[in-house]
């Protein structure tokens, strides 16, 4: 994932939302298109936190972690080869 980071540091952002959410209302984050867990080495610590927010997003210098939907970040997709 740090390859990842810096990849996208020089897209000029700092977060990016990523197709993940808190689907259940637990703090149980999951994949949105394949229904997987997030691995714990993504998160930053002390996260996922539900009272945040649902939506999963990426700070690059840092990992994954939750807030308001609401929030205006870049997007990143997941593209099939």
């Amino acid at each position: 994932m740090p390859q990842v980071m810096s990849w996208l540091a020089d897209f000029g952002a700092d977060y990016y939302w990523v197709g993940a959410a808190d689907v259940n209302g637990q703090s149980d984050a999951i994949w949105v298109t394949s229904g997987s867990n997030i691995l714990n080495d993504f998160w930053i610590p002390g996260e996922p936190r539900h009272d945040n927010g649902d939506c999963v997003f990426l700070d690059i210098r840092n990992g994954l972690a939750m807030d308001v939907c609401a929030q205006v970040r870049g997007s990143l997709c997941m593209l099939h080869e």
